[in-house]
């Protein structure tokens, strides 16, 4: 038997508006909640819904034939919303695009249409499944013939009518004509309500039948009822029942489910309402966008440009029009020099040569004067922070008045991707770069290599990088660019803050280092005498063959040899392979190579990091060459190895880190009044948090209330509090329940931002940042988004947060007051002796005003001579 799919169109939209009311798009903040509830439909529709045919019956607009006999039918329903009301028409619009058929028969509702094509359907043996929650359309429900699909898609046959109304299908309609019914605004009979009315029906059938016996009904109160208001009674079966004879014609042909992907011909209104989740459908692919921009020209020529007087008469020339730039350089060390750079005007690349072997180069003061002129355009390159720090160190040469970076432009279409240049120019413009190890051997340099090979590799990277980003501005929603001028002027704080530098001593390093080598001897003489055997600690392969093969230790994790499984056994050789582990680490991830940054052998030496803005899908900053982002903050050797970074003399740090700030950016997003007033209230969080789960508060509780507020926002379920707590299972859920109960508006936010990741793909920050997440058939891959995603707007935020804060921050810095690091929601500050005091109160209020929230922001300030000192 085939099938025919017919759907009330107004009450899926109605629904598909009130589950996504707040769902928000593009630079008018348009509500697209019922379009993207109506969306979902049909992708349901294309992948899982198998039909022959499809319907969707709409309302007349020129009002129900029911009003001739009941002239308040309907009047007491409420206005619709502005933005339901706005979205109707576009919904509509959609379906009909999208190659559905829709019925609408002037003085018909939908339900009469949908009475109509199911009867239609029954003649020509064609199942009905109907789309709605409405109850009227429980009366067509027939076993084998037709069905009602309702909320949540459960199917509704005959025994569910039973089930949840006392009475079959076909006595839905008395039913109603004695209840009556409040939405279409028909009383039925007074007095008469479910319970009496089931009862009724059980026993006679039929409302004709009821009134037939009216005589012998027993409950006088019923009878006196149904006898004052028989005409209400037969007034409300007139509007109840359902006409199902109107003439629809040969509809079949008409409705036939379109087999293409119907998606595609959305694609204007899907780019229109930034519906990525359904574009990608459209596209019928799995990025956001093509793989290859139609309006981007990837034919160009290569210029070698080495005539001084040429170069400046093009730069002179260049009208404004945005200009692609590269530099290159002998390496990427803060002292490495400029050996040439790269500019390109809309489809001619040139490169300039300034140091290069076995060619004519331009002087050092023409390129300067070239680059100057070029800045005076708007400049994209990728990578930019590089370029930028390159050319002030060589050259002196400031920023350009406008700049874009196609790496950090890139990073906000899609922040968890990888984004050098030669990657995006294959994902995006479907173009193999030139490989640099191809062109340059191990123990060359740039400025080393032939002109030839040199000067087209140069002038391909300006090239590339301007269709990158030319391509990227045409795939980035309103939002997004929004984002682009703060994270372009943040390029200059990461500029200044790496050139400042921080200052290590090389004798505390040293110490740290003979203390940390003695000590992992001890260690590991320990461990063999334990063991019995001398091995390689190193190897995880030795390391288990030792614990679980000739200790026969507990193996609950299939030979690992992790932490987190070292961690959970006892025995006297565990706790010191991770003592050995620990010591390791941080003298060959910090002390070795911080000492090995000392090319000069001074006492006092400064390093200078890189930071990444585009390092994490979060947003925080990451940092390498050295990673001074994860210093450790605990353990034996933290203070120690924090001592040896030293202030300069006559100056101090001054620390200045935002208080509890993902945990306020809850109370922000979420709501919640319970956590809203104890931030307004300035109360301790955590002590809060305890009374309200214990009931009472000392260390241990707050400690437990700690982990509860930090655990929740990271994802953490009972299984990992009972873990880390060291409580059982059943204790960790209740804590978490109470938690829940105490701020219970923040359990509906985590539900409702999981559910909004996995329907729209993607979060917002604060600074309407996106990150996308791809919800699959594997649960695991599903159970980690549900994580993720909670997290990622928290930190996301504060990432946002504490970068407006930088860039407002970098105009008070100056030689008294230097930035020198950023620790994810800190900021250290070298500051003259003499200026402390004040330029504290200037960058505690900038960060503490930097962004309006809900709740007070609050910063904890400490000063020291080393980082050690630093609260």
């Amino acid at each position: 038997m085939k099938k025919l799919v017919v759907i009330d169109t107004l009450n899926l939209l109605f629904r598909s508006y009130y589950a996504m009311r707040n769902l928000r798009s593009n630079k008018e903040e348009t509500p697209i909640g019922m379009i993207f509830g109506l969306l979902n439909f049909m992708l349901k529709l294309k992948e899982e819904i198998e039909c022959d045919y499809v319907i969707f019956a709409l309302d007349s607009s020129g009002g129900s034939f029911r009003k001739e006999f009941l002239e308040d039918y309907k009047a007491n329903r409420k206005d619709l919303e502005e933005d339901l009301k706005n979205q109707i028409p576009v919904c509509i619009e959609m379906i009909k695009k999208a190659g559905f058929l829709t019925i609408e028969k002037e003085k018909f509702e939908a339900d009469d249409i949908i009475a109509s094509v199911a009867k239609l359907a029954r003649k020509n043996e064609i199942f009905t499944s109907i789309y709605s929650t409405d109850k009227d359309l429980y009366q067509l429900i027939e076993d084998g013939f037709i069905e009602l699909v309702g909320k949540n898609y459960e199917v509704i046959n005959q025994a569910s009518c039973n089930e949840k109304f006392g009475i079959n299908p076909n006595q839905m309609v008395d039913y109603l004509a004695l209840v009556g019914d409040s939405a279409d605004n028909f009383k039925g009979v007074p007095g008469i309500g479910p319970v009496a009315a089931r009862k009724l029906l059980k026993e006679y059938e039929s409302l004709e039948n009821i009134y037939k016996n009216l005589n012998v009904i027993g409950n006088k109160s019923a009878k006196n009822k149904l006898n004052e208001y028989r005409e209400d009674a037969k007034l409300s079966l007139k509007l109840a029942k359902l006409v199902d004879d109107i003439d629809l014609g040969d509809i079949f042909n008409l409705s036939l489910k379109p087999s293409n992907n119907f998606f595609a011909n959305l694609i204007d209104d899907l780019e229109k309402y930034e519906l990525y989740k359904f574009l990608k459908i459209a596209k019928n692919t799995d990025e956001i966008t093509d793989k290859k921009d139609k309006d981007i020209n990837l034919n160009y020529e290569c210029v070698l440009l080495n005539d001084e007087n040429e170069l400046l008469k093009i730069v002179k020339n260049l009208n404004s029009i945005n200009i692609g730039f590269d530099t290159e350089t002998t390496g990427l060390d803060y002292n490495d020099e400029v050996v040439g750079f790269s500019f390109c005007k809309e489809n001619i690349s040139y490169y300039v040569p300034i140091l290069h072997k076995n060619t004519k180069n331009i002087s050092k003061d023409i390129a300067i004067q070239a680059i100057n002129e070029i800045f005076k355009n708007p400049i994209i390159g990728h990578n930019l922070k590089f370029d930028f720090k390159m050319l002030k160190t060589n050259y002196g040469i400031d920023y350009p008045k406008v700049y874009m970076d196609s790496m950090i432009c890139a990073w906000l279409l899609n922040p968890s991707d990888k984004f050098s240049l030669d990657y995006l120019a294959d994902k995006y413009l479907n173009y193999t770069c030139t490989n640099y190890d191809d062109i340059v051997e191990k123990n060359q340099k740039f400025c080393d290599i032939d002109i030839d090979i040199a000067y087209k590799y140069g002038a391909q990277d300006a090239f590339i990088t301007k269709a990158i980003f030319e391509y990227i501005m045409n795939n980035l929603d309103y939002e997004r660019k929004e984002c682009i001028k703060n994270e372009m002027e943040f390029i200059k704080v990461l500029v200044q803050m790496e050139n400042n530098g921080i200052c290590l001593d090389k004798f505390k390093l040293i110490k740290l280092k003979d203390i940390l080598e003695l000590e992992l001897k001890d260690l590991e003489k320990e461990i063999f005498n334990i063991a019995g055997v001398n091995f390689n600690l190193n190897s995880p392969k030795q390391l288990k063959e030792i614990l679980y093969d000739k200790l026969s230790l507990p193996d609950n994790n299939k030979g690992s040899t992790n932490e987190a499984t070292l961690v959970k056994i006892d025995h006297p050789i565990t706790n010191l392979i991770l003592e050995y582990r620990n010591a390791m680490k941080v003298l060959s991830t910090y002390v070795l190579p911080l000492l090995d940054f000392n090319k000069n052998d001074e006492e006092i030496y400064v390093v200078r990091s890189n930071f990444l803005q585009t390092g994490t899908s979060t947003g925080r900053l990451s940092s390498n060459n050295p990673n001074l982002q994860n210093i450790p903050a605990r353990g034996k050797y933290s203070k120690p190895l924090k001592e040896a970074f030293v202030s300069k003399k006559g100056y101090s740090f001054i620390s200045l880190d935002y208080s509890q700030i993902e945990l306020r950016m809850l109370a922000h997003f979420s709501k919640d009044e319970n956590l809203l007033k104890a931030f307004l209230n300035d109360e301790d969080i955590h002590t809060r948090t305890a009374s309200e789960i214990f009931g009472e508060v000392d260390s241990i509780k707050r400690a437990y209330a700690k982990s509860i507020n930090f655990g929740l926002i990271y994802g953490m379920g009972a299984k990992r509090l009972s873990e880390e707590l060291k409580i059982s299972y059943s204790d960790a859920s209740e804590y978490i329940k109470k938690y829940f109960e105490s701020f219970p508006t923040i359990k509906q936010y985590f539900e409702d931002t999981r559910k909004h990741a996995k329907d729209v793909g993607f979060i917002t920050t604060l600074l309407r940042r996106k990150r996308f997440f791809s919800y699959t058939n594997d649960i695991r891959i599903n159970n980690s988004n549900d994580r993720e995603c909670i997290n990622s707007i928290l930190q996301g935020s504060a990432a946002d947060l504490i970068k407006v804060a930088m860039i407002k921050i970098i105009p008070y810095l100056n030689d008294n007051a230097r930035l020198i690091l950023q620790i994810h929601d800190e900021l250290v500050f070298e500051v003259n002796d003499e200026y402390i005091n004040e330029f504290s109160k200037i960058a505690r209020n900038i960060m503490e005003n930097a962004y309006p929230l809900r709740v007070k922001i609050k910063t904890s300030l400490s000063v020291g001579k080393n980082l050690a000192e630093l609260k």
